[in-house]
């Protein structure tokens, strides 16, 4: 039997509101075990999303995020 902490609680519930926060903005995503997709229309957006979608997970679920130079980049943008 795995016994879950008060800390593991409060990250599990962190972790749904990234969710949330996405469609609330209105963005496409999908989120797989320990990974998340999120499609928007152009480069200029993908900068945005990754900006503030990194602030929320590092500053408030204290998560590390891998920032590759070509994971943001917006429908149809071919990286460089």
């Amino acid at each position: 039997m795995v016994r879950k902490t008060v800390k593991d609680e409060a990250i599990i519930t962190l972790i749904k509101k990234f969710p949330k926060m996405l469609e609330e903005r209105g963005h496409k995503f999908v989120r797989y075990a320990d990974d998340c997709n999120i499609y928007v229309k152009s480069s200029r957006a993908a900068g945005r999303v990754m900006e503030s979608c990194t602030k929320f997970l590092e500053w408030k679920l204290k998560l590390k995020v891998n920032r590759k130079p070509n994971e943001a980049e917006g429908f149809g943008v071919q990286p460089v």
